[in-house]
């Protein structure tokens, strides 16, 4: 099992994985979110490891990728004051700034945005639905 010098490319993993090198998963995780983000899904690295991973040796741990939207929001509100957000039609919470990370999970993803302002006035919400995995 190989660890790729900290610059390699993806494209030089995959060249040298041809070749029969093998890596460990950080490579492949890294691998993983550059093709995703080929596609125009962008995503993150995970890490999961067991509680003794430390200490375990070889194999205690793994890295994968998982699809995370970074929302911006634009409004044209007369006295604008914050963002409501309704992940999952769990509710609506008040986010701190334009932006949001979601993280999707597999299946529909519902979610419903809309501005507040001032006086406490909800906008109209704007609706997206997104199908992640099978």
């Amino acid at each position: 099992m190989n660890q790729a010098p900290k610059n390699m490319s993806s494209y030089e993993i995959l060249k040298n994985v041809k070749k029969g090198e093998r890596y460990r998963s950080v490579e492949y995780g890294k691998v993983t979110a550059d093709i995703l983000l080929s596609l125009g899904y962008v995503s993150r690295r995970i890490g999961v490891r067991s509680k003794d991973a430390d200490y375990g040796g070889f194999g205690m741990g793994h890295v994968a990728s998982e699809p995370n939207y970074k929302l911006t929001f634009q409004n044209n509100m007369k006295w604008f004051s914050h963002y409501e957000i309704n992940i999952d039609s769990n509710g609506w919470i008040k986010i701190g700034s334009n932006k949001y990370d979601w993280n999707l999970h597999d299946g529909i993803n519902p979610s419903a945005f809309r501005g507040v302002n001032a006086a406490g006035k909800e906008g109209i919400p704007c609706f997206i639905k997104i199908n992640y995995g099978d």
